[in-house]
């Protein structure tokens, strides 16, 4: 099935262009150029998705993302154990809809063989796409977004890349259960949508709140099963080739370090780049550290600890005792990573569905806050969330 949604890379067009040399990625990874890759042991599948026609914003700019397949394959290997495929660039269907419609299939199809999709856009309401592979598991679902802004509104037209949260939030058959959004400009967003991100208990991290440690926003992207990451959460200097970027933002460097966190994350099964504007990338910079944000992910993911539920010998458990209001926070620190989660009360747990909800990924600041007698934001974040599921309340119709 998959190989009638993909059309085919023109390796020899690529090989013409630059001399490639071993160890660099071009030739450490399966290649669909002439015959279709076997998926067998496979472990990582990064494919193409040049869709734009649902964008807010059209132009001239917006094009394909050769340039940054290009610059993966010209970085060099340092993984001994890399089993990864380049499938290809997914056919765009007639409309934006059956494109995501393509890529949920091939989500779908890559989570079965427990393969990892990275999924190279396109613009951002690609994220749809990748959201709705995952609802055949009919298992609750984490959604982690970087982004300036929060693409939260609600639309009866289209999705766009300003609204598709809410038309996942809106799907009848989603399981969808938080959304954090990473990096957020508060200028840049309308205060009634932060109004409504509060209403659902769902977490969101100011950009300028974590810039003295950005290992902060780490235990966000360990909570989540799905990584979609907007190109212009970046700041301008750092990757030019996106439109209506800011002048602030991540830098490079916090970039390549979220990517990291994401690929260390025994629970993220997915991820997603995009908003690249291969029109504006003169320079082939911003394609090069999207290749390179790719490359901090492999990174992450083989250096993975599997302690995705650290409640065995291998972790260690502190309990804070809070008299004035009579409850205690478990805390759990594994000692494989020395990452650190925290464990709702199973009298809290009504829906089954929500057991795996109960590890709560945390910092060890989380820890510290609670031992000067300060209930963490976490966990009162996960306490309504956790509540409002049981109480089944209904999402809200529309927020703007």
């Amino acid at each position: 099935m998959l190989e009638d949604i993909f059309e085919a890379i023109n390796l020899q067009a690529i090989d013409d262009e630059y001399d490639f040399q071993h160890n660099q990625l071009r030739n450490q990874i399966a290649i669909n150029a002439t015959d279709f890759p076997q998926l067998e042991d496979i472990q990582l599948a990064i494919f193409g998705v040049a869709e734009y026609r649902n964008a807010q914003t059209q132009n001239e700019h917006l094009g394909d993302i050769e340039k940054i397949r290009l610059a993966f394959y010209k970085l060099y290997n340092h993984q001994p154990a890399l089993q990864m495929v380049d499938l290809g660039n997914v056919k765009l269907g007639k409309t934006a809809y059956d494109t995501y419609h393509a890529i949920s299939l091939v989500v779908e199809e890559l989570l079965k063989e427990n393969i990892i999709p990275i999924i190279i856009g396109g613009s951002q309401d690609l994220t749809n796409g990748q959201f709705l592979g995952y609802l055949p598991q009919e298992k609750l679902v984490n959604v982690a977004v970087v982004d300036e802004k929060i693409d939260l509104y609600g639309s009866e037209e289209k999705i766009d890349n300003s609204t598709y949260l809410f038309e996942m939030l809106n799907n009848q058959a989603s399981r969808l259960y938080n959304i954090g959004v990473l990096g957020y400009q508060l200028h840049l967003v309308e205060p009634i949508i932060l109004e409504a991100l509060d209403a659902l208990h769902f977490n969101s991290h100011r950009l300028g709140t974590f810039k003295e440690d950005i290992t902060e926003l780490e235990p966000t992207v360990r909570h989540a099963n799905l990584l979609s990451f907007d190109l212009r959460a970046i700041r301008h200097a750092d990757a030019k080739a996106s439109l209506e970027q800011s002048p602030n933002g991540f830098t490079a460097l916090e970039a390549c370090r979220l990517c990291w966190y994401a690929g260390i994350s025994d629970q993220l099964s997915s991820i997603g780049f995009y908003e690249y504007a291969s029109g504006l990338d003169d320079d082939e910079q911003t394609a090069s550290l999207v290749a390179q944000m790719v490359v901090y992910f492999i990174e992450g993911f083989y250096q993975r600890k599997n302690d995705i539920a650290p409640l065995s010998d291998e972790a260690v458990k502190y309990t804070v005792t809070f008299n004035d209001v009579g409850d205690d926070i478990e805390f759990i620190k594994s000692k494989k990573s020395d990452r650190w989660w925290m464990l709702l009360p199973k009298e809290m747990v009504i829906d089954k569905s929500l057991e795996n909800q109960r590890l709560i990924p945390c910092s060890y600041n989380d820890y510290l806050d609670a031992c000067n007698k300060q209930i963490p934001n976490r966990w009162l974040k996960a306490v309504e969330k956790i509540t409002a599921w049981n109480n089944q309340k209904t999402q809200p119709d529309s927020f703007i």
